[in-house]
């Protein structure tokens, strides 16, 4: 399953419900939530931070591999790996740490596995996610 979408909001939300509607729910084999909160993480940071040309475009695929599901989200903003954010200090009181991390610090506690590479223009941050056991 692939959809390209332009850098807005509302397109976020269209494709959050299609993945949930058309993927997840038929192919109870992955967590929906983990998948939806990773996909809604990243695009939305892509939206609000990218810096993106206006007619630029988010791909986001999804594809079932030897028992896992790996989504790849690609866009053609600044150059930035998310992988790179430091871990927050989970220690602090709300009002003592700085803003950003915690989003991205989740994506990579919830899937199995993360990879980011800058090819011909674009990011491309690639999510894996092991099967459930049943």
């Amino acid at each position: 399953m692939i959809f390209s979408i332009q850098p807005k909001i509302e397109e976020l939300l269209f494709v959050l419900k299609r993945i949930e509607q058309e993927y997840l729910e038929n192919q109870s084999h992955y967590s929906a939530q983990a998948v939806i909160l990773c996909c809604e993480e990243l695009i939305s940071n892509i939206i609000f931070y990218s810096h993106a040309p206006g007619d630029s475009q988010i791909v986001v695929s999804l594809e079932e591999e030897q028992e896992q599901l790996v989504v790849t989200i690609k866009d053609s903003g600044a150059a930035y790996n998310p992988l790179e954010q430091s871990v927050p200090d989970l220690e602090l009181d709300l009002d003592q740490r700085e803003i950003g991390g915690l989003g991205i610090h989740l994506v990579k506690q919830i899937s199995n596995a993360q990879c980011y590479r800058f090819l011909a223009q674009q990011n491309i941050l690639t999510l894996k996610f092991n099967r459930n056991k049943s």
